[in-house]
């Protein structure tokens, strides 16, 4: 079984990704040879980087990088999900990246982002500069899930993630061909 984990980066209240994780989770079980972890930073709770020395030059020691560390090392594939917050990445999943160098570098990954513009765009674009420096190979595909406001119900959250993402579903069996494509050509 190849080891993806989803790692959601948005962490405030009446969130979308949730919603959104929820049709990211049924398509990929789907694939009978991937185990999904969900790295929720929510749950992560990591407190904002403050280290003396920056992850490049000496990785942090404390106990919470030590543990993230851990985490990130331990997947095969990440699949990063962001909302676009201000034309950008939510700052919790920047705060998240910026506490490691060496569990990233090699690692393949693909991006999935959300919003009412442009479906994220500007933060995919964003993320994929963050990840290129740290030499993650993310993946050529890459999907923008445009919302509107007819997706939300009546408490404001996305109603049926199923049926308004089901347009990007040939995108994102693209997007796992292309992770699993990745695993293979490093093992030969």
């Amino acid at each position: 079984m190849t080891k993806i984990s989803l790692i959601i980066g948005s962490t405030r209240q009446n969130r979308a990704a949730d919603k959104v994780a929820e049709w990211v989770t049924g398509q990929i079980s789907l694939h009978d040879t991937l185990e999904l972890e969900i790295i929720d930073l929510a749950q992560e709770d990591l407190p904002f980087f403050v280290a003396p020395t920056p992850p490049s030059y000496a990785p942090d020691q404390s106990p919470h990088a030590l543990a993230w560390g851990k985490k990130v090392a331990a997947t095969d594939h990440i699949i990063f999900l962001t909302a676009e917050y201000n034309r950008g990445i939510p700052a919790a999943l920047k705060n998240a990246i910026d506490y490691l160098k060496s569990e990233w570098e090699g690692k393949p990954a693909a991006i999935i982002s959300y919003g009412f513009i442009d479906g994220g765009l500007s933060a995919t674009r964003h993320l994929q500069d963050v990840l290129g420096w740290l030499k993650v190979r993310v993946v050529p595909t890459t999907i923008q899930l445009q919302l509107t406001r007819d997706m939300l119900g009546a408490d404001g959250t996305i109603a049926d993630p199923v049926s308004s993402f089901a347009g990007y579903n040939e995108q994102m069996n693209d997007m796992l061909d292309e992770l699993l494509a990745d695993e293979a050509s490093v093992a030969t």
